[in-house]
């Protein structure tokens, strides 16, 4: 495995990426995950039966009342390419 530049992936960093991997294929569509601030969220989705309410805040970001999770470890970046 390698990136698109070809630079070889060690076998942890190879572990790693096979693992989410799995994790994602059975996610659950109603949790989604976000980069904000430079920090990982795993929020619950709004407009769902689970929960009504918009996951939106009045400001036009996500509500971080809905946040599940939250992991400053991981380097994360929310920005556009």
């Amino acid at each position: 495995m390698e990136t698109r530049a070809g630079i070889k992936l060690t076998e942890k960093q190879i572990k790693n990426i096979e693992s989410l991997d799995r994790l994602l294929r059975k996610w659950d569509k109603e949790l989604c995950i976000n980069c904000i601030a430079g920090t990982l969220h795993v929020m619950l989705l709004g407009d769902t039966n689970q929960n009504p309410n918009p996951e939106m805040s009045g400001t036009g970001g996500f509500n971080p009342d809905y946040i599940v999770y939250t992991n400053v470890t991981v380097n994360a970046d929310g920005g556009d390419w």
